[in-house]
């Protein structure tokens, strides 16, 4: 007899917005360190949109970015972009600058 298994109805995408609505339920303060990287790009876009339908509070979330002055243009670019972005909803934003040596 085949041994059956159960299927997960659960997407990628789901299941990472549910891991971050659990992040943010205990009321704590959260951090996103943002690189401009892909993975940033990906979860600053995920927690944004969670933000703007109501389903996480922005007062919870500070994003920090660190410049260590030898960026590409499009990544400093990215990194103000998203800075508007968060801002406009009520997020506080760090940009930290290190010097590149």
């Amino acid at each position: 007899m085949p041994v059956r298994t159960l299927q997960s109805t659960l997407n990628v995408l789901e299941a990472a917005r549910q891991r971050i609505k659990n992040v943010f339920a205990n009321g704590c303060k959260v951090y996103l360190s943002f690189s401009s990287g892909k993975d940033s790009l990906c979860m600053s876009s995920l927690t944004y949109d969670l933000i703007r339908s109501g389903e996480i509070n922005p007062k919870q979330l500070t994003v920090i970015f660190v410049d260590e002055e030898g960026l590409y243009p499009s990544m400093v670019e990215a990194a103000e972009r998203w800075r508007r972005n968060f801002r406009s909803v009520g997020v506080s934003f760090l940009w930290l600058c290190l010097p590149f040596k």
